[in-house]
């Protein structure tokens, strides 16, 4: 995906088919985000998040590979807010899952949209409790992680929360409770073949990645460059003189879109 086109290839990257050339998604470069997923089971379904030219609605899904794109969620849901991160759980494929951020003018809040039925219904699960975040505006959802085990985190505008249910098959049973970070902008959330979380925070340098096995507690989990290995920005002098742990994303910084 780019800033105005879609493709596809089923030779492994060999050749590439355009399926679209009408999108238009300024925030593609979103951290964390994932715009793009491929159904678990079903070989040619594809889902994606963007805007389109003269189109409403932000999430789309093809059933042919690309060929044909619908617009889902009716005529409101993913229009007044901007789909920026898909997941579908391969353990339980009828449940999907997107993140949204608010769309000036539109809408005041994102968040965190759930469908138990195969994209057929939503029910919005996490905005923030209806407020803005304390830091950085209307809340908004960066990316989802979901392990073999069942449990379910987000990355957020306003750290990360943790999603438990009485019924996985009813998102109004759905609760999101914060787990970690408060107030801080978390780009990213992804789980490792362990099934542990790793989270990343968009800060200075010398902070360190959280990790959690259960969704619930964090820790830190500094990530330090050994002299040993001398990447071809520095020199293992240079590491060992400002012995800088690595692991979070530096602060922003602009981007030319």
């Amino acid at each position: 995906m780019s800033g105005s086109r879609v493709w596809t290839s089923t030779d492994g990257g060999d050749n590439w088919t355009t399926r679209l050339t009408d999108t238009n998604k300024p925030d593609r470069l979103d951290r964390g985000s994932k715009s793009i997923a491929y159904h678990p089971t079903q070989s040619n379904e594809l889902w994606l998040a963007a805007n389109r030219s003269g189109q409403t609605s932000s999430l789309w899904r093809s059933t042919d590979n690309g060929a044909f794109w619908a617009g889902i969620g009716g005529t409101t849901t993913f229009v007044n807010e901007r789909v920026r991160t898909i997941h579908i759980n391969p353990l339980a494929v009828n449940q999907i899952w997107v993140g949204t951020s608010a769309v000036t003018g539109l809408s005041t809040l994102g968040g965190l949209w759930c469908s138990a039925g195969t994209g057929a219904t939503w029910t919005k699960v996490w905005n923030n409790g209806g407020a803005q975040t304390e830091h950085y505006g209307s809340p908004g959802v960066n990316s989802i992680a979901r392990n073999a085990a069942g449990i379910s985190v987000f990355s957020t505008n306003d750290g990360v929360w943790q999603v438990t249910a009485t019924d996985w098959n009813n998102p109004a049973t759905y609760t999101a409770t914060q787990r970690t970070w408060n107030g801080q902008s978390i780009p990213n959330v992804t789980v490792l073949a362990n099934n542990t979380f790793w989270a990343s925070e968009i800060g200075d340098q010398t902070w360190a990645p959280r990790v959690s096995s259960d969704g619930i507690t964090w820790t830190d989990r500094q990530i330090a460059l050994s002299p040993a290995y001398i990447p071809e920005w520095s020199t293992a002098a240079q590491i060992a003189a400002s012995n800088r742990v690595y692991g979070r994303e530096p602060p922003s910084q602009p981007r030319v879109m």
